[in-house]
């Protein structure tokens, strides 16, 4: 590591939207679809919860300030976000799995 590498202390991370545009782009799309099947359905309570904690994720991961130190805490919020966005597809595409084989 040279002298160059090192932020100062209040300094801006250059490549800051690199983790949640990486985890944003593929879990966006999802989550909307989600919605569009799932939103205002009352028996699928669940999984609009979990859809609606994906947003609040990707919305955690895109306002922190653009500070290396805040980098782990948008790294965390767009895992999370994209977690919360294939968790329900899985679901669907496990649960068609087994009602086609039975």
């Amino acid at each position: 590591m040279t002298h160059n590498d090192v932020l100062k202390p209040g300094a801006t991370h250059r490549r800051w939207w690199t983790a949640p545009l990486a985890l944003s782009i593929p879990g966006v799309p999802i989550l909307l679809w989600e919605y569009s099947l799932f939103g205002g359905d009352d028996f699928t309570a669940p999984v609009e919860y979990m859809i609606w904690l994906g947003v609040g994720s990707f919305a955690l991961a895109w306002a922190p300030p653009w500070r290396p130190s805040t980098q782990w805490l948008r790294l965390s919020a767009a895992t999370i976000g994209f977690g919360c966005a294939v968790l329900p597809l899985l679901l669907m595409v496990v649960l068609t799995a087994a009602m086609a084989s039975g």
